[in-house]
């Protein structure tokens, strides 16, 4: 993954593809980062209930918190709110 901007964080990131799901495309995918918002304590940006904010994801990809559920759950509801990819 290469990041491009802001700078502070720019350059080139490894990453691993998830053991569930469709896999997605080996061309690069080019969009914004948007941070998953489920406004629920004791961390409003883990994507353990229901994302509040589809319409700042939809068609970007999300960036989530560990939190306390599983990721297959977390990340099928943020690829229904219409995120591309999870990080």
């Amino acid at each position: 993954m290469v990041i491009n901007s802001p700078s502070s964080i720019a350059g080139s990131y490894e990453v691993l593809i998830a053991g569930f799901g469709p896999q997605i495309p080996l061309t690069p995918i080019t969009t914004d980062f948007a941070l998953v918002n489920d406004n629920t304590a004791p961390d409003n940006n883990d994507g353990c209930d229901a994302i509040i904010n589809s319409v700042d994801i939809t068609g970007k990809i999300a960036i989530v918190n560990r939190g306390n559920c599983t990721f297959v759950n977390k990340v099928q509801a943020i690829q229904d709110a219409g995120a591309i990819a999870v990080i």
